[in-house]
């Protein structure tokens, strides 16, 4: 099985009833351990988010995403297909507190 198979079947397995926030803004990224570095966040839910990055990462791996701003979120690799990576968060975010990370999102991105 490649690894498109791997991902096609990793995104059927994965439930998307959540809403996705498209945000495309830069944030940074590391592995338990290992220091951070800068990402692509391309979009964002209640239950994970994608993003593009330049470092193999392979199903599994727990990660910590940093917005600026705000606090790390861990998650974990769910699917990839390079250079894109689905992760879902160790715990699905509550809905105030994903309202206002689109929020401050949006608000970074427009520059108020």
């Amino acid at each position: 099985m490649d690894v498109n198979d791997v991902t096609a079947y990793a995104e059927k397995l994965t439930p998307r009833g959540a809403i996705r926030a498209d945000v495309n803004i830069g944030a940074l990224i590391r592995q338990h351990g290992n220091s951070f570095y800068k990402v692509r966040l391309i979009d964002i839910s209640e239950t994970g988010f994608r993003i593009i990055n330049p470092v193999t990462l392979l199903i599994g791996t727990k990660v910590y995403l940093k917005i600026p701003g705000l606090e790390s979120l861990e998650a974990e690799v769910r699917w990839f297909k390079t250079p894109e990576y689905g992760c879902e968060f160790e715990k699905p975010l509550y809905p105030p507190v994903f309202e206002h990370i689109v929020k401050y999102i949006s608000e970074q991105t427009a520059g108020v």
